[in-house]
């Protein structure tokens, strides 16, 4: 039995992050055990992903005739309003904390519970995973029209300030040799990253932040991985086995586009696109299904650049 996996998802009540979540417990070349950290503001959808989590993992259990011990996934659910960063930093280290101090606590005995750590010296984890999922449309019309600045600093705080926080303090817990020997941080990027949209400035404007964040923290690790002959930086990264990804899911049939598609403050043509997309058939929109089981292969195989944008 392995030192398992870890994996972390914010907005994983519904769409892109639910499915992401029933999409690893499906996977089968994750080290087993599997410890899944789901994070939303809903606890009803928090259930409802764990449910369906739980399903996938006992159907891949029964195919792959996995022991029970080997089919474990736990779902721990934390409902959190990343969008309020009173309370985020003070919530998120003690998600951390507690994840750290419970890590294989229950199946191995050389984990020293005051900290966390494996007394053998040992990563606690084969692998800590990070999908910074979390986001919202914010204000769509025309960018001189924004008047609220308490709305647009809520969305900012959502969409970048929480997401650029979670990544980095991530890193510093799980991206050290005590914890993990790889470690990768998946943001979702959009389309809207690199590419402006009119009608759309807030919702591209934190998207092309959040890519550009993570392309600057993989350029940093990959250069102290080059220059430190120790292979750690002074928070106690190991940057050699750290990976950060900016992954683009496509055009998905999920609350956002519907939303999109019915807006009358989104410019004709942008809308007239979402609403004639296709939900079935030739040619329809991606389910959020088809976008995390490749998203998932992809964190898999690991064969990605580090920093990269990468389009479903």
């Amino acid at each position: 039995m392995g030192a398992g996996t870890l994996i972390l998802i914010t907005g994983a009540s519904k769409g892109i992050g639910q499915a992401c979540a029933t999409a690893f417990a499906r996977n089968t070349a994750l080290p087993p055990p599997v410890r899944l950290c789901i994070i939303a503001r809903s606890q009803d959808g928090l259930n409802k992903t764990a449910k369906l989590v739980q399903r996938a993992a006992a159907e891949v259990a029964v195919v792959k005739s996995r022991s029970e011990e080997q089919a474990v996934v736990k779902v721990v659910q934390h409902v959190v309003d990343l969008s309020d960063l009173d309370t985020l930093e003070d919530r998120m280290l003690t998600i951390f904390q507690e994840i750290k101090s419970s890590s294989r606590s229950s199946c191995n005995k050389g984990i020293n519970t005051k900290d966390g750590h494996r007394k053998d010296g040992s990563s606690n984890y084969d692998r800590t995973i990070l999908i910074n999922n979390a986001g919202s449309l914010g204000h769509l019309g025309p960018s001189t029209d924004i008047v609220s600045l308490p709305d647009l600093r809520k969305v900012i705080d959502l969409n970048v300030t929480s997401s650029m926080w979670l990544s980095s303090n991530f890193v510093r817990q799980f991206g050290n040799p005590k914890m993990t020997t790889k470690c990768t941080v998946v943001n979702i990027s959009s389309l809207c990253a690199i590419q402006p949209f009119e009608t759309m400035a807030t919702y591209c404007a934190g998207k092309a932040a959040r890519d550009m964040f993570h392309a600057v923290m993989a350029k940093e690790l990959a250069e102290k991985s080059d220059s430190s002959s120790s292979n750690k930086n002074s928070s106690g990264v190991n940057p050699s086995c750290v990976k950060i990804l900016n992954y683009a899911p496509g055009a998905v049939d999920t609350e956002m586009t519907v939303a999109l598609s019915q807006s009358s403050e989104l410019n004709d043509g942008l809308r007239s696109y979402f609403k004639e997309l296709p939900r079935v058939g030739e040619g329809r929109m991606l389910t959020p299904n088809d976008t995390a089981l490749q998203l998932v292969d992809v964190v898999i195989d690991n064969k990605f650049q580090s920093g990269a944008h990468v389009d479903y």
